[in-house]
């Protein structure tokens, strides 16, 4: 009982159940990341992101518009077979262009859905041409028993800095996959996939009791931003991990900021320069919205769509991108971001315009992790 009451009080804590409110900076407590390599044993030739591309699995649709946003910029949605399958569901998503130098490809990640995909076959990623749109299905997989396990996670969000691809799990941290590991894989025992990723390492959380329900980069300071979904609980944490100079986490690496969310339903934070966005779901009715706001001020509020998930950034470009969720409605889509000068209009916590607009978000549902 002391120790978990020891945990507890390392967490980061605050917050004063303000709803809408802007992210409240607070202290990090003991939260820290401790890395465990995982080796692969693997065969299989060698591939690259090149290769993989050059044989698609299928090719997006490019779309004119978006009514759901503001400033929509572009977008995509996929292929009818993708768009409408009810067993693979898209979750977190890493442009190119944030640290991996390649502008024109995206990562998108799905989980296979309990009782409508092959039992246990985990997380996949969509390797996307943002060019020509098309794209092709790499499995994500343990290979430290030299087969193809393939790892039953919710993938709520991921990022990639150079040939590494982080993937929150939601309870126990993050894991890794090193991209240059990609291999050619027998589609018969790997669910149909012809190539595979083998996980490289387990990053796990100790020191406090944290859910990783989405993932994004901050790409000003290098430090990966992660954070926790609840349908009830406005002050739920975020926090910063800081990663070295090659885009990797140290053996132990401590949280180095946190800050209290002040919104139920989030779906994703990112963070650039002193600008924060927050993609939630479930705000306006069932649509969701977006929350702007200059470093620790009020926020401001966007139309979003619904079944929003998380975001990423494209700093050549000025473009945040996002994507939905909802069979037979999945867009892959960017925005130019709102920004909001200091003193914003708008009350802190629901007050005045901001509050009027969500008031019809009241209601609460079950609590629920869908990330």
């Amino acid at each position: 009982m002391l120790l978990a009451v020891a945990l507890a009080l390392a967490c980061p804590t605050g917050g004063t159940g303000v709803q809408h409110g802007p992210v409240l900076p607070v202290d990090p407590g003991s939260a820290v990341l401790k890395v465990t390599p995982t080796l692969s044993a693997l065969g299989g030739a060698s591939m690259t992101l090149d290769d993989v591309l050059a044989l698609p699995d299928a090719r997006g649709a490019p779309l004119a518009e978006d009514p759901a946003v503001e400033s929509f910029a572009r977008g995509f949605t996929w292929a009818d077979a993708d768009r409408d399958d009810p067993a693979w569901m898209p979750q977190g998503l890493a442009g190119g262009f944030e640290a991996a130098r390649q502008p024109d490809r995206m990562l998108v990640a799905w989980y296979a859905v309990d009782g409508e995909a092959a039992e246990g076959a985990g997380v996949r990623l969509s390797v996307v041409d943002l060019e020509s749109l098309a794209y092709t299905e790499v499995l994500l997989v343990d290979g430290s028993s030299g087969l193809a396990a393939p790892i039953p996670i919710h993938a709520g969000g991921i990022v990639w800095v150079a040939d590494t691809l982080y993937v929150a799990d939601t309870t126990r941290g993050l894991r890794t996959f090193d991209l240059a590991g990609l291999r050619e894989a027998d589609p018969a025992l790997a669910y149909g996939h012809r190539f595979v990723v083998p996980q490289s390492g387990m990053a796990e959380a100790s020191g406090c009791d944290l859910r990783f329900s989405f993932l994004s980069y901050d790409i000003g300071r290098g430090e990966l931003l992660s954070g926790t979904f609840s349908d009830t609980d406005p002050d739920t944490p975020i926090l910063a991990w800081p990663l070295d100079a090659d885009g990797t986490l140290a053996t132990e690496t401590p949280a180095v900021s946190a800050w209290i969310a002040q919104q139920t339903d989030l779906q994703g934070v990112l963070r650039n320069g002193d600008d924060w966005w927050r993609s939630a779901s479930l705000q306006q009715g069932k649509d969701g919205a977006l929350f702007a706001s200059r470093d620790a001020g009020p926020p401001t509020l966007h139309p979003w769509p619904r079944a929003p998930e998380a975001l990423t950034y494209d700093p050549d470009r000025d473009e945040l991108w996002s994507q939905t969720e909802r069979i037979g409605h999945r867009e892959v889509f960017a925005v130019t971001p709102p920004r909001v000068a200091c003193g914003s209009p708008l009350g802190v916590g629901g007050v005045g315009a901001l509050g009027a607009v969500l008031a019809v978000a009241g209601r609460r549902r079950q609590s629920r992790d869908p990330g």
